[in-house]
């Protein structure tokens, strides 16, 4: 096994083409042939399927990919250090769409006012598409709400979230709230703005409602909390979200559920196999403090 093998394969998966992938390497597709050919040798595996002339990945080859893109990561890293060009070093962090701007942001800009090094940034995904940059080295850590399923990432609690249903202030479901709480019944069969699939908060509001026997009537499906905040102000429909997200001013009535709070649990995310730097376990300690106080 070697690093270039390793790349050319990567560089297979990326394009689903090895004429593709000899062409942004600028090497000849026999070349790219014979180091996925050397990869299958050496383990005795099938990496790729073809099918309707395109490649797919074996489940061997996924596997491999998972661990090539962190030796490849690592190789980088390795590379920067000892040439002295690591400094400051880049932290790649993944938010979810609740994550990001409600806790993230304020955790970031506090990080950066007492530490210069490393520079951190932000990239936003739902929960699913986290994971997913998470196993493919993507990202470094990230922080999400939703339910983390593969094995490879492992996940450390750090704050609870609540979550409620809201509405525009001027709609006739800001009469409910007048009451104190509402009921399941309720929200039965009223509107309702969604999150996209692959949201966490999505993923536990189709569990909620299976739960309250809601029948919701779906208005609106966005990948954007602010588009369903002003789907909500403007009586479209009722909103499921954060209580972060809902502000004092910004023409939002929240709903109380009978029966207490609803909430979650944010957790920090990260491969198992992510090489541990000074910079990333300062970013770690520094978080596991700052939820610490924004929890108490």
């Amino acid at each position: 096994m070697t690093l270039r093998n390793l790349s050319i394969f990567v560089k297979v998966c990326e394009t689903e083409s090895m004429t593709a992938a000899a062409r942004e390497l600028y090497i000849s597709q026999p070349a790219v042939s014979h180091a996925v050919s050397e990869l299958e040798g050496e383990y005795n595996i099938r990496l790729f399927e073809r099918f309707s002339n395109r490649l797919h990945l074996t489940s061997d080859g996924r596997r491999l990919l998972s661990f090539a893109r962190h030796i490849l990561a690592h190789s980088e890293e390795i590379d920067r250090e000892m040439r002295g060009e690591g400094s400051p070093r880049l932290l790649r962090l993944g938010g979810t769409l609740t994550a990001g701007p409600y806790f993230l942001v304020p955790l970031i800009a506090e990080f950066q006012r007492l530490h210069h090094d490393p520079e951190l940034l932000l990239y936003s995904h739902n929960t699913v598409d986290l994971e997913h940059a998470l196993l493919a080295a993507e990202l470094d850590v990230g922080v999400a709400e939703g339910r983390i399923t593969a094995p490879e990432l492992h996940t450390v609690p750090l704050i609870q979230d609540e979550l409620v249903f809201a509405c525009g202030q001027n709609t006739p479901w800001a009469e409910l709230a007048r009451r104190g709480t509402i009921t399941a019944a309720d929200l039965t069969g009223q509107p309702f703005l969604m999150r996209e699939k692959g949201s966490g908060t999505q993923a536990l509001f189709t569990q909620l409602a299976a739960q309250l026997e809601l029948n919701p009537k779906v208005k609106a499906v966005l990948n954007s909390i602010d588009g369903i905040k002003e789907g909500a102000r403007a009586g479209l429909g009722i909103a499921f979200l954060s209580r972060m997200a809902v502000s004092e001013g910004d023409g939002l009535t929240v709903l109380p559920l009978e029966g207490g709070k609803l909430e979650r649990t944010f957790h920090l995310v990260w491969h198992r196999d992510k090489y541990m730097d000074d910079g990333l376990r300062l970013f770690f300690d520094f978080v596991r403090g700052y939820s610490g106080a924004s929890s108490g």
